[in-house]
């Protein structure tokens, strides 16, 4: 089968975790052993509200990737050293 298009795209994910958590240690052991992980694409400014006003759906995209790294970002208001 052949389709037009790039068999691969670049997705970039925002994923907040604590290091030593469960997101954080999946996330690194699919990069150490190079398998693929799930990952949804909800889009909320896309909700459907129920008549009470509650979310009854969301529009979601699902895909596999290779994670290439994981970023060990600096913590949120942390206190700089002059």
């Amino acid at each position: 089968m052949h389709t037009s298009g790039s068999r691969s795209e670049t997705f970039v994910v925002d994923s907040y975790w604590t290091i030593g958590d469960k997101i954080h240690d999946g996330i690194k052991r699919a990069v150490v052993q190079d398998v693929a992980i799930g990952i949804w694409r909800m889009d909320f400014n896309e909700a459907t509200l129920d008549a009470q006003g509650n979310i009854a759906s969301v529009p979601a995209e699902f895909g596999m990737a290779k994670p290439n790294g994981l970023p060990e970002t600096e913590a949120v208001n942390k206190k700089l050293n002059d």
